[in-house]
């Protein structure tokens, strides 16, 4: 498990009811639960720690979000996020390429 800190920009393309935007930064992962198991249906075995994974790691975001306004103060988002991990292993034996999908939503209200 990560704590993450992201530090985004986001440009809008398209300014109407329905609006269209880009967005891109970095974040700052901090590691907060480094554990490794094995689970059955009865049982799960705690193994310990890994150790080749970084306490802190970067990753590039990329995204484009949706805004639907309801009226001039309320409204809706939609945001499609990728999110590329730069460092997160210590040695990278296996040429893995740790990333992130996720759809974030949220209700927006402007004072």
């Amino acid at each position: 498990g990560y704590l993450e800190v992201p530090l985004e920009v986001k440009y809008k393309l398209l300014d109407r009811k329905v609006s269209v935007n880009v967005m891109g930064g970095l974040s700052a992962l901090f590691l907060t639960d480094n554990s490794i198991a094995v689970s059955n249906n009865t049982a799960k075995l705690e193994l310990g720690e890994d150790d080749n994974f970084n306490s802190f790691n970067q990753s590039a975001n990329f995204g484009i979000g949706i805004d639907y306004l309801f009226t001039d103060q309320l409204g809706i988002t939609v945001e499609p996020m990728f999110k590329y991990q730069l460092n997160a292993l210590r040695e990278n034996t296996a040429n893995f390429r740790p990333f992130n999908i996720g759809v974030y939503s949220g209700i927006t209200y402007k004072f």
